[in-house]
């Protein structure tokens, strides 16, 4: 509890000695158990509390959240993802990279249709079809043989940067889709 602030935070580490010492009076598993136990005062505190507590909540994907505001680990199995560099979406959204997967809103769609609709607006038809199909993987450790010694664009660093540079990485998906770059 942040007792200034009338709200419960994540334990970040920085809580006040007594509080560690004493974990079962300070520490809970959801946020509204800490406002009610913390600020039992009055229904008015413990109401401001969970209002104040529920935006610093971890992001997550409904349905994820429950009502006591705890959060549930969600699987993006049956999700599809875009895959830029093909121009088609893909289903398995566990196997999305990380950026994909920290902003689902964005990137994850139930069905490929709206993943085509919303990805890939001027290339739907292409999407649909080939999201479809069995396409073929990319065999990357042949691609980074081929392409060993050749330059990509490091967006992060905004420079040209070297297939065998050690300091830096390429994508995966730079690999999977070497000519688009």
């Amino acid at each position: 509890p942040v007792w200034a602030g009338t709200k419960c935070i994540l334990d970040d580490g920085k809580a006040a000695d007594y509080m560690y010492t004493n974990r079962e009076l300070y520490f809970f598993d959801t946020f509204r158990g800490c406002c009610e136990k913390s600020f039992i005062i009055d229904s008015v505190a413990i109401d401001a509390c969970i209002e104040n507590s529920a935006p610093l909540a971890p992001p997550t994907r409904p349905p994820s959240v429950d009502n006591d505001l705890s959060v549930v680990d969600i699987s993006y199995e049956d999700y599809f993802y875009p895959s830029y560099t093909q121009n088609y979406c893909i289903k398995n959204g566990d196997n999305a990279p990380n950026y994909m997967k920290k902003d689902p809103m964005t990137f994850f769609a139930f069905t490929v249709d709206e993943c085509c609709d919303f990805q890939f607006p001027t290339k739907y038809d292409y999407c649909i079809t080939t999201s479809n199909a069995k396409l073929p993987e990319t065999d990357v450790d042949t691609v980074k043989d081929e392409y060993d010694n050749w330059f990509y664009p490091s967006f992060r660093t905004e420079i040209c940067a070297n297939t065998n540079d050690e300091n830096l990485q390429v994508p995966m998906y730079m690999w999977e889709n070497p000519e688009g770059f």
